[in-house]
């Protein structure tokens, strides 16, 4: 497994995000003011009943992002960009 894919799987575990919504992840969506980051998901499964849903990103999850995010820095792209080109199969 690529460690690319192996920092998706281990994302998902760690903050029990669907592969989709970490995938469209950007530096813009992400609030890292705090100690714990807080990611808040656009289009989620419960929107139309007005709940919004953040995803709380802990210590180790920061250290599998922070590179990821350094390659983005500066961009509007989502991490899609980073791990989309990967073939998955």
């Amino acid at each position: 497994m690529s460690t690319l894919v192996w920092d998706l799987v281990q994302l998902q575990r760690l903050t029990g995000t669907r592969a989709g919504k970490l995938l469209q992840l950007t530096p813009a969506k992400l609030d890292r003011t705090g100690d714990a980051w807080q990611y808040n998901v656009d289009g989620h499964k419960t929107v139309h009943h007005g709940h919004s849903r953040i995803v709380t990103i802990g210590r180790r999850s920061q250290e599998i992002l922070s590179p990821r995010l350094m390659e983005l820095s500066g961009t509007d792209h989502e991490i899609r960009g980073n791990w989309g080109t990967h073939h998955w199969g």
